[in-house]
């Protein structure tokens, strides 16, 4: 096990979102949250990369409490990780090579010419290597999530978490992209966990899917055991059917 979850609870005011929900993830383990927009996907991927704290409960990192560590060594535990935020958060002032050199820059002890070393593969690795001087706004959605992926990685992290990594890109495009998540995962043998409500990229990129809903995770398992599943919730939601539990509180 690489990551937990346990007993976590957390909530924004309104009750809790997440209400005593547990997860394990295994190393090398490909993890993708579906679920309907507000419910916690996203929160649960903040959880992990330390951003939000728990109400209660514990985020467990490679056998530790995330949050009974102290500060130095919670850094020390998050740098193993890297992220994906949907908006991909890239610096619109910096050229494409400048935003995978920012983090190296930050956090290593790596020389200039190693750095561009660096810069150089990651850039090939994700097909940008063209694009190298110039800017965010320069370059097309798919080639600005393409950046997002690689400035995620250049710190060679264990375990990676993806935000919606195909949200706004054309069928062809959101498949390379996930393509390229599967293509890197097994090269570097990371863990990653994605958020995504695009049915055919979470049976694309899953060993597991669990779905987030009504303050639960539910484990629904591969694809095959995703689309068996018996909890109605569940199956509205990966049919997309207008009518179900989901829907009932509307009509």
């Amino acid at each position: 096990m690489q990551l937990a979850l346990r007993d976590v609870t957390i909530g924004f005011g309104d009750g809790p979102l997440l209400k005593k929900v547990n997860l394990e993830v295994r190393q090398g383990e490909s993890i993708v949250l579906i679920g309907p927009s507000g419910l916690g996907k996203t929160v649960v991927l903040k959880l992990f990369a330390g951003l939000l704290k728990p109400d209660g409960g514990q985020i467990i990192i490679e056998g530790r409490d995330l949050h009974a560590l102290k500060f130095r060594e919670q850094v020390q535990l998050l740098l193993k990780m890297g992220m994906l935020f949907q908006k991909n958060a890239l610096f619109d002032s910096l050229t494409v090579g400048d935003n995978i050199a920012f983090p190296l820059r930050e956090k290593t002890l790596l020389t200039e010419g190693e750095i561009q070393d660096k810069v150089g593969y990651f850039l090939e690795a994700v097909g940008l290597a063209h694009a190298r001087t110039l800017f965010p706004d320069e370059i097309s959605g798919g080639m600005q999530k393409r950046l997002g992926i690689a400035r995620a990685l250049a710190l060679s992290p264990q375990i990676v978490l993806y935000d919606d990594p195909t949200a706004g890109l054309d069928p062809i495009t959101s498949r390379k992209i996930a393509d390229l998540i599967l293509f890197l995962r097994q090269e570097h043998k990371s863990t990653t966990i994605s958020v995504t409500n695009d049915m055919a990229r979470a049976y694309q990129l899953a060993d597991r899917i669990v779905m987030v809903v009504d303050g639960e995770l539910i484990v629904t398992g591969n694809k095959r055991e995703t689309l068996a599943h018996k909890d109605p919730r569940v199956s509205q939601f990966i049919h997309g059917d207008l009518t179900g539990p989901l829907t009932e509180s509307l009509t």
